[in-house]
């Protein structure tokens, strides 16, 4: 029983282990399977998240402060000889919070607590206790670091917009890069079956010719010929097969499917039709346009921050303080929020830099940077018009090669049938045959690699004006 139970065990394992991995591909699963699992896009998404966390740094003035002070003071200065004069010691413990706020608001707020104690040679002033609240409000009128900030934030959340645009766009070039590899599998699986079918005729055309040559109807060139012709085939099919597979490699590659798997393909999904003018259209709101866009938005928005520098800085401010002054420590603190003692001021200050020899600089720079953008925009824009009318040109240039080779293979067909017929009865030579056949062996290929070549530059096209080639299938 127990070997019955382990030949049965050992049968499964080795029926589960001869299970083949399975997928299909089809158009989209490609395009998607490409995006997800790209390396390089992975690495690009990382720098993105990198570029937008430096975004921190213009952030982190934001972000409120508290500091606390503790300080013990003697001071002997008025002292003429080291016997007499006073001695005063002076304990002081400050806590303050600082904030900045958009616009350029500052504030400082806080607690200070003073003991002071004064020792004469003729006597001693007890200890005092001062309790102070204080809290200072600075709003800038004219140019300020903090209001300068602010626009150096815009100016980078726009400048990461730009970036995020970009990133899509290097995902339809990689979703691109996998179609294409797609098609050329598709025609290298295609190139198989044409090649094993030519195999096929060949070796129906050797059984024909042995016939023929038994009863004399055909010279011993055609009968090693026929031969010939058939192991070339044999040759051919392993020659197609071998770049099959090495397609499909890369393809599984790119997709990160096990080699071993054995994938299978739904029918080609017809893309959508577009005209020239409307690929054209369609050019003018591409990622990498939108992206260069953002980047002269965003240096424009940096440049303006750069020119504000070149003003001189004028800030009111206003602080207040209420305190109160007790021997003791409680009765002072308690009372330090009356508004029996306040202490109110208003003010201004003024400061304009001469000079300004880096802010000069940084405002020329800032000029160079839009005025390089605005050129690399107009010369992307040139380009990808000049692309678009070849892209198009080739793929209506493809259409009608297409259109004349399957006219043309057509013909062809005709004309192998009508001379093997000839063949069979003996009217014709084996030569005669063997050349039309690796003609229209030939003529088919180059028609599967214009049907291939086509469908590549219907997905260029869409890549060159910025449309998602591959579209979800309802």
């Amino acid at each position: 029983m127990k070997a019955f139970i382990l030949t049965i065990f050992i049968s499964l394992s080795l029926s589960y282990s001869g299970w083949a991995q399975t997928c299909q591909f089809n158009e989209v699963f490609v395009y998607q399977s490409a995006i997800e699992k790209s390396d390089e896009l992975k690495i690009a998404k990382l720098q993105q998240k990198e570029f937008e966390t430096n975004k921190g740094q213009l952030d982190a003035m934001y972000d409120g402060q508290l500091d606390a002070r503790i300080s013990h003071q003697i001071d002997k200065s008025d002292r003429v000889i080291s016997v007499f004069g006073t001695r005063t010691d002076t304990t002081q413990f400050q806590t303050q919070y600082s904030k900045y706020f958009d616009l350029g608001l500052s504030l400082q707020t806080g607690f200070r607590q003073t003991r002071e104690k004064t020792n004469g040679p003729f006597a001693t002033i007890n200890p005092a206790f001062n309790s102070i609240w204080f809290g200072q409000l600075n709003i800038p009128l004219l140019q300020s670091l903090e209001r300068n900030n602010d626009i150096l934030r815009n100016s980078y959340t726009v400048a990461i917009d730009g970036v995020s645009l970009e990133t899509h766009y290097a995902q339809m070039q990689i979703g691109f890069q996998a179609l294409q590899t797609y098609m050329l599998w598709l025609q290298a699986k295609k190139e198989i079956e044409l090649a094993e079918q030519a195999l096929d005729r060949a070796q129906k055309y050797d059984q024909t010719t042995q016939r023929l040559y038994k009863n004399g109807l055909v010279e011993k060139s055609s009968y090693f010929a026929a031969q010939s012709n058939v192991s070339m085939r044999k040759e051919d099919v392993l020659a197609t097969r071998n770049r099959f597979e090495t397609i499909d490699r890369d393809l599984k590659h790119l997709l990160k499917v096990d080699f071993q798997t054995e994938c299978s393909n739904e029918d080609i999904h017809q893309a959508s039709n577009f005209t020239k003018d409307q690929y054209l259209e369609y050019a003018n709101r591409r990622l990498d346009i939108q992206a260069l866009d953002k980047k002269i938005e965003s240096a424009e928005i940096e440049l303006s921050a750069y020119r504000k520098e070149l003003l001189p800085n004028l800030e009111a401010f206003t602080r207040l303080e209420v305190n109160n002054v007790d021997g003791s420590l409680g009765d002072a603190f308690g009372s330090s929020l009356s508004t029996d003692h306040t202490n109110w001021s208003v003010g201004g200050q003024f400061s304009m830099p001469f000079g300004k020899s880096l802010a000069k600089t940084k405002v020329e720079r800032g000029k160079i940077q839009i005025e390089t953008l605005s050129l690399e925009k107009d010369k992307t824009k040139r380009e990808i018009k000049r692309d678009i009318l070849n892209a198009w040109n080739d793929w209506d240039m493809l259409n009608q090669r297409i259109t004349q080779m399957n006219q043309t293979v057509t013909f062809e067909d005709q004309k192998i049938k009508s001379t093997k017929k000839e063949y069979d009865l003996g009217r014709e030579s084996f030569l005669t045959l063997l050349i039309f056949e690796q003609d229209f062996v030939q003529i088919k290929r180059k028609l599967l690699a214009l049907e291939t070549e086509q469908r590549v530059q219907k997905l260029l096209l869409a890549l060159l004006s910025g449309i998602e080639p591959i579209q979800e299938r309802p």
